[in-house]
């Protein structure tokens, strides 16, 4: 069984992968983790389980502002690329779902291809044993 970690962007995929991969699970690789549902079928199939992490927009936007302080706007470019976004709205980004986060989230929770499971960031990293 093949699993994906999709997130909205800047919600600990990376660590969850990592994590994940240690325990020798086919995990699919970052920058694959922002795939729409119709493209992950096209890419991989529909062998596949999901886990999709949510978290708190107005920290996913400060964590996104940060990025481009420590890492330039060539980060943050590709970050919108990967997110499939239109960079020249990055300007906007405080006003508007310029990352198209509600489209992503939206799409995974009314397809019927896969099985999701939905956690969020906050509990998964602050209260993880439980969760």
């Amino acid at each position: 069984m093949k699993y994906a970690v999709i997130t909205i962007g800047r919600s600990g995929s990376s660590e969850l992968i990592s994590i994940l991969s240690r325990y020798k699970l086919d995990i699919i690789p970052k920058p694959y983790n922002h795939l729409y549902p119709n493209e992950l079928l096209k890419k991989y199939g529909k062998k596949l389980k999901i886990i999709f992490i949510t978290r708190n927009i107005k920290d996913v936007i400060q964590s996104v502002i940060q990025r481009e302080k420590d890492c330039g706007i060539n980060w943050i470019k590709a970050h919108y690329n990967h997110l499939k976004s239109d960079f020249k709205k990055y300007n906007k980004i405080l006003e508007e779902d310029t990352l198209n986060f509600e489209k992503l989230y939206n799409l995974y929770v009314k397809q019927n291809i896969y099985d999701v499971l939905f956690v969020k960031y906050e509990c998964l990293y602050f209260n993880h044993r439980p969760t």
